[in-house]
């Protein structure tokens, strides 16, 4: 039992930071969830395992040691996959709780990132666990002597002598209790993130249509986009296409760069913010809570662009988001620049 009281120690505490306001309380109940979610998926592969070994001889087994020894480690994808795959949970449910951790493996790492979709995620993710938790039967089911429970425990439990009740009692009321601890929510998971990728593509098109009226080369916004396509392609640092060493050779990132071009063609020949502000305001109507998660992340909503790109695909999925808002975004790094402009980086003078 004393697993169980951990789970809902957990919970308790994960649950409660939603009725607090502002971004912090809700990544703090995002970690915890996912913390508890891990443990509970973990237990269950144990308990496969152990039913594995009690039920055939050593030669018979299901599951080998090195089988085991993967899926027991420290990737939290192995017991995922593992679980599903035995069916202890839903495809849905696993699909929430891949893409929620991966969400927290973000905002853990990086601290202050989708803010406004932070409290929908861990609101969502709660309710998940909660259903793992209606699941979840580790090995043990029995209430030690001498084992101290916290009063959040108790308070969950109502009664002040869990060791009375089974373990199903006990876990039923704990999964019942730790629902409606949670707020209200003011809307669905699927209208939190709709309306934070409308707000994020806006702000993509009033940074393009500002680059396009104020650009000092008096460039179209057909070459902005372009531009700023190609740029994000032939600088991005995980790709690594460019030699640095070449930077203080004359003419040698001119030249490297006239290479990629050759080889490269733009994804967007035309604005695209607008098809992805129609898919953004389409994503309200999702019926199914995780199908908006991953497009709000990787890219503007209805690109379709994979995280990584090769030479035709005109870069990684924030190419316009990542150019035309972070700071300094709009700059033109030396050389990158349309082939009708070759010649500006040596001469300052557009050619026209």
């Amino acid at each position: 039992m004393e697993r169980l009281y951990s789970c809902i120690e957990q919970m308790e505490l994960s649950a409660r930071q939603l009725h607090l306001p502002g971004p912090s309380f809700a990544r703090f109940s995002l970690l915890l969830t996912d913390n508890i979610v891990e443990l509970m998926l973990h237990r269950m592969c144990e308990r496969c395992f152990r039913e594995d070994d009690l039920s055939h001889s050593p030669k018979k087994r299901k599951y080998d040691q090195i089988t085991r020894r993967r899926i027991l480690g420290r990737h939290f994808d192995e017991k995922l996959k593992f679980v599903l795959a035995i069916e202890y949970l839903s495809r849905d449910e696993g699909e929430i709780i891949r893409i929620a951790h991966s969400y927290r493996n973000e905002v853990y790492h990086t601290g202050i990132r989708y803010e406004p979709i932070l409290h929908g995620l861990a609101w969502e993710y709660h309710a998940v666990a909660c259903g793992v938790l209606a699941k979840y039967r580790p090995g043990s089911t029995t209430h030690a002597p001498n084992v101290d429970v916290s009063e959040a425990v108790l308070k969950i439990l109502d009664t002040s002598e869990p060791w009375r009740l089974s373990y199903e009692a006990a876990r039923a009321r704990a999964v019942e209790k730790l629902e409606r601890l949670r707020p209200e929510r003011e809307g669905s998971l699927a209208l939190v993130l709709s309306q934070y990728a409308v707000e994020k593509v806006e702000r993509i098109q009033k940074a393009l249509q500002f680059v396009v009226e104020e650009n000092p080369m008096h460039m179209t916004a057909a070459e902005i986009l372009d531009h700023i396509q190609f740029n994000h392609y032939a600088f991005d640092p995980e790709a690594k296409r460019l030699d640095d060493s070449v930077g203080n050779v004359p003419g040698g990132m001119a030249i490297q760069l006239q290479a990629l071009r050759k080889s490269w063609r733009p994804r967007h020949k035309t604005d695209p913010t607008h098809r992805w502000l129609s898919r953004a305001r389409k994503l309200s109507s999702e019926t199914t809570p995780a199908s908006g998660l991953p497009e709000v992340r990787t890219a503007p909503p209805g690109d379709g662009v994979p995280r990584r790109s090769g030479p035709q695909g005109g870069g990684q999925p924030r190419c316009l988001d990542s150019r035309l808002t972070s700071p300094g975004g709009s700059r033109r790094p030396a050389g990158a620049v349309p082939e009708r402009y070759s010649e500006t980086q040596k001469t300052g003078v557009v050619k026209r």
